[in-house]
């Protein structure tokens, strides 16, 4: 792989047999698809995943909007290949060679942020199809046929952007009696998405995701995935935070004002000790086709949990329309009767 100004991609070969290594949720380990050798990610001993300080980052990266390489073209180094990077990919597989790299920003620029943090994949492909399986062509009102028509599509494994806060909230409250107070608490990670509306009603599906098992950031638990970068500025996500916080801030002041001084209550919050970090979670996308449409389905890397958009059929629903207007026009009868 040729190194460009300002990317430069990684591959992983297999110390064996040569072949490119990926990431193996089922084994948690790196793994050959070619001789199944099994290497293990190494351990970064002492290594604490830190924050930025919120202030100064921004004031020096105004418009920081998530992590990924810039880069548009590059060149594989086994095959000399051109390859273009498709937007909102961090890693790639050459079409020509097939050979399994990583692009990693090796200059810092206001629009690229590498994450400090990650969740690897825990719960594997073949897992995905096994409950894809298990869940199709359940469910009262879906066609009868789905289960055999059914057709999956494809399951793509995607690291999804999430920017984790930690901030100190101090309040002072005061009622409609003139009463008032102070209460201070720290909130350690809070998670925000780092996506649009239109792809996180998605998300929130499978979420949450247990912050316990994240590993410092190693471009080996890319291999074999994607990832997507945030769609929204740092800035616009911050303030998703500090909304909850200080809506949670308001709801602990109301909790310590008796009787109906709550309606005039008001609170003054002041925000300190604002750190972010950058962290990428795990999340298997599918889909598969029923008719003419494609369906979509998502698993949660990380603890398994499942969502999929099923079709309906239309002989149930109006069967099920007709049942419960057949059954309030028999108990209107009967109460006419009675």
């Amino acid at each position: 792989m040729a190194q460009d100004d300002k990317t430069q991609a990684k591959h992983f070969p297999c110390p064996n047999c040569g072949g490119q290594l990926k990431w193996d949720p089922s084994h948690v380990e790196m793994r050959c698809p070619y001789c199944d050798s099994l290497v293990p990610v190494p351990a970064r001993t002492g290594y604490k995943v830190s924050g930025h300080d919120l202030e100064s980052f921004l004031a020096d990266h105004p418009k920081a909007r998530g992590y990924g390489a810039t880069m548009d073209r590059f060149a594989c180094r086994q095959c000399g290949a051109s390859v273009h990077m498709s937007t909102g990919r961090r890693d790639l597989t050459c079409p020509f060679c097939g050979t399994d790299f990583v692009l990693e920003a090796t200059e810092v620029s206001p629009d690229v942020l590498q994450p400090e943090a990650l969740l690897p994949f825990t719960v594997s492909r073949d897992k995905c199809v096994e409950r894809f399986k298990k869940w199709i062509g359940s469910g009262f009102l879906v066609p009868g046929d789905l289960k055999k028509e059914g057709k999956l599509d494809r399951i793509l494994g995607l690291y999804m952007p999430f920017f984790s806060f930690s901030l100190r909230a101090d309040s002072d409250w005061t009622d409609a009696e003139g009463r008032n107070g102070k209460i201070a608490n720290h909130y350690p990670d809070i998670l925000v998405p780092g996506l649009t509306d239109i792809h996180l009603d998605l998300l929130m599906k499978v979420y949450p995701f247990n912050l316990d098992g994240l590993r410092p950031y190693d471009p080996q638990f890319l291999a074999g995935f994607g990832v997507m970068n945030a769609e929204l500025p740092l800035k616009s996500l911050f303030t998703v935070a500090r909304n909850n916080v200080e809506a949670d801030q308001r709801d602990r002041c109301a909790a310590k004002v008796p009787g109906d001084g709550r309606e005039e209550l008001r609170v003054a919050t002041r925000l300190s000790e604002e750190t972010f970090k950058h962290v990428i979670c795990p999340v298997w996308m599918g889909s598969f086709k029923y008719g003419r449409r494609a369906y979509a389905f998502l698993i949660n890397g990380q603890t398994g949990a499942f969502y999929g958009e099923t079709p309906v059929s239309r002989l149930k629903l109006w069967l099920l329309g007709g049942g419960a207007a057949l059954l309030f026009l028999i108990l209107l009868l009967l109460g006419r009767c009675g």
